[in-house]
């Protein structure tokens, strides 16, 4: 009953608008704020594999490995399950067949090929327990053909961008338990290209890459049955408030229902705004995870001093004492 009257103000302000009988016909998607990525950074890759090269390695010295990118060019065919590309104790990409009956945390069957198969790439990031990342190939516009797959680890982060588009990502607990001599394998000649960075590259939202018929394949086109443009992301908890002539809804983004991080959740505040209620906006993140330790509970918004403010709880005891 509790959780029913803190969305009843929400309910209630749609039905005043719209009444409740029937979805609006001229409501239309929301403007979304962008999946597409560029890296950017000064330096030159420290291990590059060309089609002819199997393996390379690197000598990091004594440093853990903080962060690291690693860009692969891929020609992906859906086959049964083989190991793409590995460095030891750091991560593995491989591809395989999931099974359409297992739903499991990634959602993968809502995403089937013609055939009734259920093809995947992912990307396993060790950190004494696998993390992993991926997509069902049936979300990409040409599930076959050669694709720039990055993985992205920020020290926070791991994700994973398929042709510039941020695709699936998860947020850390520990670090790569790897120092000295970084090796890297290419297993199968699907990989056309390798080039790994240490550090890590930058992230920059870049809002040319990808397009809007991209990102409507994967999101619902009407702000009723709107959720994330992810195979795995759905809505959590709600928090709403007007504002300066606009209705601000700020929600948890959640991926693997509640089970990111290594179960410990991993939410954060994701921002949408409108002042009709017909079109849109989705805003940049309101509380960006920025450090290992941090998972956000709910929150309210609120004004104070003509100013919108977003309160919050912090899910930390999931994670330390």
């Amino acid at each position: 009953m509790r959780r029913f009257l803190r969305f009843l103000p929400i309910i209630l302000l749609v039905c005043s608008v719209y009444g409740c009988s029937g979805v609006s016909s001229d409501r239309t998607t929301v403007g979304l704020y962008g999946r597409g990525y560029r890296f950017q950074g000064d330096s030159v890759p420290v291990l590059e594999l060309t089609a002819d090269e199997r393996e390379s390695s690197y000598e990091t010295g004594e440093r853990n490995l903080e962060s690291f990118t690693l860009k692969l060019s891929v020609s992906v065919i859906p086959v049964k399950d083989v190991d793409l590309l590995e460095i030891p104790g750091v991560l593995c990409v491989k591809q395989r067949q999931h099974d359409p009956s297992e739903w499991g945390q990634q959602n993968y069957p809502s995403f089937p090929m013609p055939d009734g198969t259920v093809p995947v790439l992912e990307a396993s990031l060790d950190l004494g327990r696998d993390m992993t990342v991926g997509i069902p190939l049936a979300v990409l516009d040409r599930p076959e053909g050669l694709h720039e797959v990055v993985l992205d680890f920020s020290g926070v982060r791991w994700s994973m961008y398929v042709d510039g588009i941020l695709m699936d990502n998860d947020f850390a607990l520990g670090y790569p338990a790897v120092k000295g001599t970084v090796s890297i394998y290419k297993y199968q000649d699907a990989v056309k290209e390798a080039s790994l960075w240490i550090p890590g590259l930058e992230a920059v939202h870049d809002s040319t890459i990808g397009s809007q018929d991209d990102l409507d394949a994967l999101s619902s086109k009407e702000i009723q049955y709107w959720t994330p443009p992810y195979h795995n992301a759905w809505v959590g908890d709600v928090a709403a408030i007007w504002y300066n002539g606009r209705y601000h809804l700020f929600y948890l983004f959640d991926r693997r229902g509640h089970a990111s991080k290594f179960g410990k959740g991993g939410h954060y505040f994701e921002h949408l705004s409108t002042a009709d209620f017909k079109s849109w906006t989705e805003h940049e993140a309101s509380t960006p995870i920025e450090e290992q330790w941090e998972t956000f509970g709910t929150g309210t918004p609120f004004i104070w001093k003509d100013s919108l403010y977003l309160s919050y709880g912090l899910h930390t005891t999931r994670i330390y004492p």
